[in-house]
């Protein structure tokens, strides 16, 4: 029984630690949000300039 416990506890915390690490505030999913944001907005300037 011990050894199921700790099979599931191993389990949560493999699984619950990467997706907490990616969506804390700050992490991995901010920092692509932000990046993709500054993407966008280079792209939509140099459409307006025009050739």
């Amino acid at each position: 029984m011990i050894r199921l416990l700790a099979l599931g506890v191993l389990f949560v915390l493999g699984v619950g630690t990467p997706v907490l690490i990616y969506t804390s505030p700050g992490g991995t999913l901010d920092v692509m949000k932000q990046k993709a944001a500054v993407t966008g907005q280079a792209q939509q300037n140099r459409f307006q300039q025009g050739p």
